[in-house]
């Protein structure tokens, strides 16, 4: 019985890390896609301005 426990407990706290890994991936998707974004409006402001 004792075993079963220390393996649940195991399981419980590695789906926590995945979890937190998945938020934290979910950070950095979302400061690239910002990162893009802010990338196309410098080229569009540049090509407004003449600057190719």
């Amino acid at each position: 019985m004792k075993s079963d426990s220390k393996e649940n407990d195991f399981t419980y706290r590695l789906r926590k890390q995945v979890k937190t890994v998945n938020v934290l991936n979910m950070g950095v998707h979302k400061m690239e896609y910002e990162l893009e974004e802010v990338e196309r409006d410098y080229v569009e402001f540049r090509k407004e301005m003449g600057e190719d």
